[in-house]
């Protein structure tokens, strides 16, 4: 008995592996899409040259069909194409999800990570005692795909005499070791598992964002208070001042004229000076740093 596969047949299979139409394709593995591939390969094959045929090894029908099939889904092939190894599978299973505009089945929750677990995650945050000055705001367009988006404000933190806190062991102090200490209660508390979404996971990331640095990077804001650096007792030494902002604080960096490269007793009295001047200035001295 011949086995037809007609185009009707060939979207009943397409909807039955297609769940809804937003899709991240970058939360698949390559077995999803060769899954794909072999979901039409082998109908087709019994289809068009008959059941006896389509039962034939896999690796046989492979190397003897490869290239028509891809042409039958309207995918573009040379003549002198050949398979030759698995890549091209999840290639065209990828290609496959692409051009019929549907996602592959998943298990990702329909409800929001953050709207369903709201509560417990504002009493995480606040157990974390993080400064006032940094803050997390949570981003989840897609459910279970979130990113936290670690708030400084910045001249709040360079007046402000609290500090970073050693809150995970794992981390070096600063924004990231609040981050991992959040997902490390997140896992223990509320038994979330992290991975792809499309597994019913937790796929969560943040990145760092400072507010209200444009004060410190004006020219106007740089040239004053490089004169100020430059009035200290050796002042006259330091040729340049290069000054980064960054989530620990203001960092100088003084080059010297003047003064051997090998002195570095000397340099080091100078930067001590400018660290005090700084600090009279207003600013915390745990978020000064001096390079010479």
């Amino acid at each position: 008995m011949k086995y037809i596969i007609t185009e009707n047949h060939l979207n009943y299979y397409f909807k039955l592996i297609s769940e809804q139409e937003d899709f991240d394709l970058g939360e698949y593995d390559d077995e999803d899409f060769i899954e794909v591939f072999f979901e039409y390969f082998r109908p087709w094959v019994k289809s068009t040259h008959g059941e006896d045929v389509g039962r034939y090894p896999m690796s046989y029908l492979l190397k003897k069909y490869f290239v028509e099939f891809c042409k039958y889904v309207g995918l573009d092939m040379d003549d002198d194409d050949e398979y030759w190894s698995q890549n091209q599978l999840v290639n065209i299973g990828r290609e496959f999800v692409i051009k019929r505009k549907h996602t592959l089945p998943n298990l990702r929750p329909s409800v929001k990570f953050t709207e369903k677990y709201s509560k417990p995650i504002n009493y995480i945050i606040k157990s974390l005692k993080m400064p006032s000055w940094m803050t997390f705001n949570f981003k989840e367009t897609i459910p279970y795909k979130v990113e936290v988006e670690i708030i400084i404000d910045f001249p709040k933190m360079m007046v402000s005499d609290e500090k970073y806190e050693e809150v995970y062991e794992h981390y070096s102090v600063g924004p990231d070791a609040y981050f991992e200490s959040f997902k490390d209660q997140i896992k223990t508390f509320m038994g979330v598992d992290f991975g792809s979404p499309a597994h019913g996971l937790l796929d969560i990331n943040d990145y760092i964002l400072l507010k209200g640095t444009e004060e410190f990077t004006l020219p106007s804001y740089q040239k004053s208070i490089k004169s100020s650096i430059k009035s200290v007792m050796g002042g006259r030494y330091i040729r340049a001042i290069k000054i980064t902002t960054s989530h620990q604080g203001l960092r100088f960096k003084l080059s010297f004229s003047g003064i051997s490269s090998w002195d570095w007793s000397k340099r080091g009295e100078i930067r001590e000076r400018v660290k005090k001047k700084l600090t009279s200035m207003g600013f915390d001295s745990e978020k000064i740093y001096i390079e010479i």
